[in-house]
């Protein structure tokens, strides 16, 4: 998603499109549901797939990868949950706060700055997120999902955000998953799900590849930081 986001340039006064009508709830069914799923890219050990979701404009794409065996799984998803360790490892995010939450629920939002040199304005999102431990009975698989929040919630952190940066635009949607999945023979499975729309009128087939080349990219800096000494 992060580098679709400095494709808006591309029509720099679009708006941002309408919210769909699908709730999260159905986009997350349809993407764990096992089939439809296209593979589209491998690299760096991570598996690339796409999937078109119902009622939604853009495809959803996960990426699957066996973590490096150096790669502490339990750390890894701690960082994942750690809202504020975000704006390190996404480039270009400028912002990432939390508004309220506990062990296993968080609200938050994001904001992704303007690309140097390119006129585009910043996008910011509203997460709610969750997080499952020993997902299904099985010990050590961890789940966090997130979706954004309807644009009519929370106009309080709107304003704040359109407060501070000047022209930020909401992303009409985004949900996503990241699991780790311990499996028999000791390795772990990270898989990372993703659908979003960055606003603006961006050519589906364009965004999609950028989409499909940042996912590897993504899981690869996370496991970047958690990698044992």
């Amino acid at each position: 998603m992060l580098a679709m986001l400095a494709m808006v340039a591309l029509s720099p006064s679009a708006a941002a499109a309408d919210a769909p009508s699908v709730g999260a709830a159905a986009v997350h069914a349809a993407m764990d549901a096992e089939d439809g799923w296209t593979r589209v890219l491998q690299r760096d050990g991570v598996t690339v797939s796409r999937k078109a979701i119902p009622g939604l404009d853009v495809d959803a794409f996960k990426g699957t990868k066996t973590l490096d065996p150096d790669v502490d799984a339990a750390l890894m998803f701690s960082i994942i949950c750690d809202v504020s360790a975000h704006k390190r490892l996404s480039p270009g995010l400028v912002e990432s706060s939390l508004v309220e939450g506990g062990p296993v629920d968080l609200t938050y939002y994001q904001v992704m700055g303007s690309p140097p040199l390119l006129p585009v304005a910043p996008r910011y999102w509203l997460i709610t997120a969750d997080m499952e431990y020993d997902v299904g009975g099985e010990a050590g698989h961890k789940r966090r999902r997130w979706s954004s929040l309807p644009l009519d919630q929370l106009p309080e952190v709107h304003a704040r955000i359109q407060a501070e940066y000047a022209g930020a635009v909401p992303l009409p949607f985004t949900h996503g998953v990241w699991e780790l999945d311990p499996e028999p023979d000791g390795t772990t499975t990270v898989r990372y799900y993703q659908v979003s729309h960055p606003g603006g009128r961006i050519p589906e087939s364009l965004a999609a590849g950028l989409s499909s080349r940042a996912l590897p990219n993504t899981i690869e800096r996370f496991e970047d930081a958690a990698r044992r000494p």
